[in-house]
C-alpha cells in the first residue's frame, strides 16, 4: 500500500510539474530561456519538485538521502509553508 501511495504521488507531482512548465513555455511570449529561468525561480516548483524526488525514490527505495526521516519531514514543512502562503 505504501508503494503504491508513493507511486501515485510521484506520477502525480511528475505530470503537474510538467504541465506546468509546458502551459508556460506555450503561452509565453518571451524567450525559452527566460521561461526556464522563470519558471525554476518560483519556490513553489522548487518545494514540488522536492516532494516528487521524495516520492520517486521512497518508491524505487533509492538514494537513502531522501528517505531520512529528517528529509522527509522538512519536505513536508516546505509543502505546509507553501500552502499556508498562498
Amino acid at each position: 500500500m505504501k508503494s503504491l501511495f508513493s507511486i501515485i504521488s510521484a506520477l502525480l507531482g511528475w505530470f503537474a510539474i510538467v504541465t506546468q512548465y509546458v502551459l508556460m513555455i506555450q503561452f509565453s511570449e518571451i524567450s525559452t530561456t527566460e521561461v526556464t529561468l522563470r519558471f525554476f525561480s518560483y519556490f513553489t516548483i522548487l518545494s514540488n519538485i522536492l516532494v516528487a524526488l521524495v516520492f520517486t525514490f521512497s518508491f524505487f527505495n533509492t538514494a537513502p538521502f531522501f528517505l531520512r526521516p529528517k528529509v522527509q519531514a522538512a519536505d513536508y514543512s516546505k509543502s505546509l509553508m507553501n500552502y499556508y502562503m498562498l
